[in-house]
């Protein structure tokens, strides 16, 4: 009797089911109303009708997919950062220049109707908003690019936020091209104005100067690529860098016809002249403009 004593202790102690939780089968009798089991799938509840207590015919339960083959597509925003030139210290100007990675963490589904909404900031909220499109980005994709804006008469931001909307859809195989091209940097106007601001008279020395680079494009696609007043055909994406790969800020852009030598069909190479104005005033060029060497861009096609 100890003996069988100890053995009920120790079906006690390891949990093991009674044998009513190994097969159920709808109809047969329970114990306890309200009471619950699963079996082969499915998940039975303890019914009484009238006086007797009966399982019913339980209902399928549904596993959890957490495989990461689900994901939709996503377009988040990662390392956001901006900076704010003094251009001219007379006039009260400002540039503001900022850059980002957009990234589809999916690794199944492809991101499109992308939206990037940059806000400008001051003590009071939202001032000023901007948008930036992206036609799409494959599953794993990481984008680089960045923009910028003026701000006159102290009204400057006091911070620059990005947020995004895209949908998900299923991916369909495509091409984007990448690379880095040289930059050069051009000084090619300096002046002095007799400047009138706020019944104030006084020269100044205004300095234009441009980042050049000559993009060349191999054409992957079975489509040329095309500019027109209208816009291009592409988009074009970018950062700059120097040396040690920090970033200056950036562009993102689908109006490039003033840049662009013609169309590049399918197969043939082409170039694109990419240049980006500065206008200074009273003060010598941005420390940063001297500094970067190089343009990291992504070309992405609307077709």
């Amino acid at each position: 009797m100890k003996r069988l004593s100890c053995i009920l202790a120790a079906f006690l102690i390891l949990g093991v089911p009674p044998a009513y939780a190994a097969t159920i089968t709808p109809g047969t009798s329970c114990k306890s109303a309200g009471q619950k089991a699963t079996y082969k799938g499915k998940s039975y509840t303890c019914i009484k009708l009238g006086k007797k207590l009966y399982w019913d015919n339980g209902v399928p339960t549904k596993k959890p997919n957490t495989s990461p083959l689900d994901m939709p597509a996503s377009c988040n925003v990662v390392v956001p950062t901006w900076s704010m030139e003094i251009s001219d210290l007379w006039l009260d100007y400002r540039d503001v220049w900022f850059s980002a990675m957009l990234v589809n963490a999916s690794i199944k589904y492809m991101a499109t109707d992308i939206n990037v909404y940059v806000e400008y900031y001051d003590n009071f909220g939202i001032f000023k908003k901007d948008k930036i499109s992206v036609p799409k980005l494959f599953p794993g994709q990481t984008l680089e690019f960045g923009g910028g804006a003026d701000f006159f008469e102290g009204k400057f931001p006091t911070d620059v936020r990005l947020r995004t909307t895209c949908k998900s859809t299923v991916w369909k195989q495509y091409k984007v091209i990448k690379g880095k091209s040289p930059l050069s940097l051009e000084q090619f106007s300096e002046e002095f104005l007799d400047y009138n601001y706020g019944g104030k008279r006084r020269d100044i020395l205004q300095i234009q100067a441009t980042l050049n680079s000559r993009i060349i494009i191999d054409n992957i696609f079975d489509q040329a690529l095309t500019c027109d007043d209208r816009g291009c055909n592409f988009f074009l994406y970018g950062t700059f860098k120097d040396t040690f790969g920090n970033t200056f800020g950036g562009i993102a852009t689908e109006y490039l016809s003033g840049f662009f030598e013609n169309e590049i069909e399918p197969g043939e190479t082409g170039y694109i002249n990419l240049q980006v104005g500065a206008l200074l005033t009273d003060i010598p060029l941005y420390p940063w403009l001297s500094r970067v060497t190089r343009f990291e861009y992504t070309l992405i096609p609307k077709f």
